[in-house]
C-alpha cells in the first residue's frame, strides 16, 4: 500500500481486536465509521490486514473518479468472481446478492457519510440468520455497498487486477507479483 504508483494522500489504520458484546462484521463497521470521521480527503478506501494492494491500484482506479461514486476492481488470487455490474439502479440487486469485495473499493467520502458509513444494526444471530437491518446482507461491506445503491451511487468496475486477496490459503505473496 505505501509504494503506490500515485501515493494515497493519508492513512488511517484500525488495530483494536473485536470486542466480546459484538459480532466481528459489527465491531469492524463500527471502527470504520469511527476513522471515516477523520478522513481529510474526498475519497476513502479500507483495507483488510491480510490484503495486498498492488503498486498501481490507485493510479489504475483514480480516472475513474470523474465517472462513479464506488469503484472496485479484480483481486489476482482468483479467490473472488469477476462480475461487471454498474450504473446507479443496482438496489435491488444489492439486497439479494453481491458481487464486490470490500477491500482495496474507492468510496466517494461524502456519499459514505451520507447513508451513515458501514452498517452497525443487526438482527439474528452469527452463523444462523444473522443479517444487517434494512437488508440481507451479513457482512458490513455488502450492506453498505446496498445502502450506497439505494442512495444512488453510480458503480464501476475497472476490470484490472490491481489487488490480492488473502484468503488464508496462500502463506507468501510473491514479490515480483505486487510490482
Amino acid at each position: 500500500m505505501y509504494a503506490q504508483t500515485l501515493p494515497p494522500r493519508g492513512h488511517l489504520i484500525c488495530a483494536e481486536p473485536p470486542s466480546a458484546e459484538h459480532p466481528a462484521q459489527v465491531h469492524c463497521a463500527e471502527q470504520q465509521n469511527q476513522l471515516l470521521g477523520a478522513v481529510a480527503t474526498p475519497w476513502t478506501m479500507r483495507l483488510a490486514d491480510d490484503d495486498v494492494l498492488f503498486a498501481h491500484h490507485i493510479e489504475t482506479l483514480w480516472p475513474a473518479t470523474e465517472k462513479a461514486d464506488v469503484i472496485y476492481s479484480f483481486d489476482a488470487s482468483g479467490s473472488r468472481p469477476r462480475v461487471v455490474r454498474e450504473g446507479n439502479d443496482l438496489a435491488s440487486l444489492f439486497q439479494v446478492t453481491n458481487w464486490i469485495d470490500g477491500s482495496a473499493v474507492l468510496y466517494r467520502t461524502s456519499l459514505l457519510r451520507s447513508v451513515g458509513g458501514w452498517p452497525t444494526r443487526y438482527e439474528g444471530t452469527v452463523g444462523k440468520d444473522f443479517h444487517f437491518v434494512g437488508s440481507e446482507a451479513a457482512f458490513e461491506d455488502w450492506a453498505c455497498f446496498y445502502e450506497l445503491a439505494r442512495a444512488g451511487a453510480r458503480f464501476l468496475c475497472v476490470p484490472k487486477e490491481t489487488w490480492w486477496y488473502n484468503d488464508g490459503r496462500h502463506d507468501r505473496i510473491s514479490r515480483p507479483l505486487l510490482n
